[in-house]
């Protein structure tokens, strides 16, 4: 897993501790760590048709809702990250320009 991955995720996981943190990548949700781990245990491998890597579940973005409702009926709390780069496209935060930003803004 790469750094910018690692630092959105602890960002945010300090941020929503008890939810499954979704974060927007182009045209999937993808789970990370722990999160996936929680995933698969909902849903079972053989629910996610999609892929799977390491540490990591990727759900499409067109289908996200059937997801969210089991996910949901578990007792889940769900958070989405969605945050485009300078190209308008869905990536992973980049959490040293938000908190300079954030730094910035008194």
């Amino acid at each position: 897993m790469n750094g910018e991955v690692n630092r959105a995720y602890a960002y945010y996981k300090a941020q929503y501790p008890g939810n499954i943190l979704l974060f927007r990548v182009k045209n999937l949700y993808e789970a990370y760590f722990d999160d996936a781990d929680r995933i698969r245990e909902l849903l079972g491998s053989s629910t996610l048709k999609f892929a799977q890597r390491e540490q990591t579940v990727c759900l499409p973005s067109d289908s996200i809702c059937d997801y969210v409702s089991v996910l949901g009926d578990s007792g889940c709390a769900l958070q989405f990250i969605e945050y485009r780069n300078d190209d308008g496209e869905f990536a992973i935060p980049d959490v040293n320009l938000l908190e300079n930003e954030k730094a910035m803004d008194f």
